[in-house]
């Protein structure tokens, strides 16, 4: 630049063209007029001298003309020229017709405008498709020559460049707007289970509650039931005792009812004797009638130690009827009982099956209500999770940072683990005490994750690698407290 700043200062200095031309005819003029002037005054002046002299000035006059018009044409060209220095590359030079190598130079510069015109036309058409989204409209290097087709190639190269960019900035750009939808709903979705989540583990509880209820009230109807099945027993048993005593007096009366036929056949022959002795004593006249007296006396009782027997028979035969309906009665009694105690035994084995269904429900409920627990603490630890990357996302104070700057004491899971259901339920199992570490590694990578963020890791990679690599320890970490969760459960349940 000062070169060419040194050269300009130079001919600065130079006189143009047309006033050199101008000095120059201006001199001629002169020395053909002091020619002429000499010639009169020294020797006599004929008419070839004067031609001469004419010829001489109208060679001047010529001459300047065609000066004149090229320093016209080359002033054009530097109008042209200066127009096009200013970006107007829609001027060109005109009226170049007989003017030599100069007017050559301007029809190739006016070649070159056009191709140089050309040139920015396809490159402000092209740039302006793309400005407006249009990746198709490419420059056109055809009729272009050497570099102006070279570079024309080139921006149609930048161009399929910027298109798979712009496909790459659109995708990103769809995805991003995807992760924060899916994010920002994921994280109201797991909060709204994590709420579910804690109604269904108070109602699993509240449900293992009356289960056990149920369990020891069929535990206690079962011991009922065999009271009921044991005083059935001793209520069967006498039943069969009293069948047995009916029936000896039964067996009592049948041996009284004999025993009075004897008698009453005794009174009857005791009667017949009497009327015989009667009968004698009505032979023997007086002399028997004192043992006609006893003889009456005789029958009289006779009858009465009939109609006695007569009636006892009566009564015990009445006896005998009631003791067979009592017999009868207790038969039916007796097998009633039995059918009671085979019902209830049916009914005992029904309850002791009710009280191991009870038993088997309540370890189901319990299984369920722990998974439940199981699967609150790990949805506690999904959405911490997604916590942390919201943070890391954002990379700015936020709700979510702040949820993820506590210790593995603080959280939800940790409150759970050190204070809560975790440490009475499941402290006994190898799990729960493996569970501590990498619970306590997914805090500690999450935070050292939140410092990596803040510093510059666009421009340094061994951050952008840190940062990764932290990630991936609190993922895998992650993965091992669901793993570790379901373990403790089914730990639990073994024994």
């Amino acid at each position: 630049m000062k070169h060419n700043n040194k050269k300009q200062t130079e001919s600065s200095k130079i006189p143009f063209i047309r006033t050199q031309q101008l000095i120059f005819s201006i001199f001629n003029l002169l020395v053909v007029l002091a020619l002429t002037l000499f010639i009169n005054l020294n020797y006599k002046v004929d008419l070839i001298i004067w031609g001469l002299l004419l010829i001489m000035i109208i060679n001047a006059f010529y001459h300047w003309f065609v000066v004149d018009r090229q320093v016209k044409l080359i002033t054009h060209i530097s109008s042209v020229l200066a127009s096009n220095t200013k970006g107007e590359l829609y001027h060109r030079i005109t009226d170049t017709k007989g003017m030599g190598e100069i007017g050559k130079v301007a029809w190739e510069l006016n070649r070159f405008l056009d191709r140089v015109e050309c040139y920015f036309k396809e490159v402000g058409t092209c740039f302006n498709a793309v400005a407006s989204g249009d990746f198709d409209r490419e420059t056109l290097p055809n009729g272009l020559p050497g570099q102006f087709k070279r570079s024309l190639l080139s921006i149609n190269r930048s161009v399929c460049a910027m298109r798979e960019n712009g496909l790459l900035m659109a995708h990103n750009s769809l995805a991003s707007e995807l992760h924060k939808l899916n994010s920002g709903n994921l994280i109201v979705n797991l909060k709204n289970n994590q709420s579910d989540l804690v109604n269904i583990s108070e109602q699993m509880n509240k449900v293992e509650t009356i289960a056990i209820a149920n369990g020891d009230k069929a535990k206690g109807s079962v011991e009922s039931v065999s009271k009921i099945t044991r005083s059935l027993f001793d209520l069967d048993h006498s039943i069969q005792s009293v069948t047995k005593v009916i029936q000896a007096l039964n067996e009592n009366s049948d041996k009284v009812t004999e025993s009075l036929s004897v008698i009453t056949n005794i009174a009857d022959q005791t009667n017949l004797l009497a009327l015989n002795a009667s009968i004698e004593a009505a032979r023997a006249g007086e002399h028997g009638r004192g043992f006609a007296v006893v003889a009456d006396e005789v029958k009289s009782l006779s009858h009465h130690t009939k109609n006695a027997a007569e009636d006892v028979e009566k009564t015990l035969q009445e006896f005998n009827r009631r003791v067979k309906e009592m017999i009868v009665e207790s038969d039916n009694a007796s097998k009633l009982a039995s059918s009671i105690k085979t019902k209830i035994d049916d009914f005992k084995e029904q309850f002791n099956t009710f009280s191991e269904s009870a038993n088997e429900t309540i370890g189901h409920v319990s299984y369920a209500k722990d998974k439940t627990f199981g699967l609150l603490a790990k949805v506690d630890h999904i959405v911490f999770k997604q916590n942390g990357y919201i943070a890391i996302d954002k990379n700015t104070p936020c709700s979510e940072r702040k949820a993820v700057q506590v210790s593995s004491h603080n959280c939800r899971l940790g409150k759970w683990y050190y204070e809560g259901t975790g440490l009475t339920e499941f402290s006994n199992t190898e799990a729960y005490k493996a569970l501590e570490e990498p619970h306590t590694q997914v805090h500690n990578q999450v935070q050292r994750s939140l410092e990596l963020i803040q510093k510059d890791w666009v421009n340094d990679q061994n951050i952008r690698i840190n940062l990764i690599d932290s990630i991936k320890q609190y993922e895998a970490a992650s993965s091992d407290v669901m793993r570790l969760m379901d373990e403790m459960v089914e730990q639990k349940h073994q024994h």
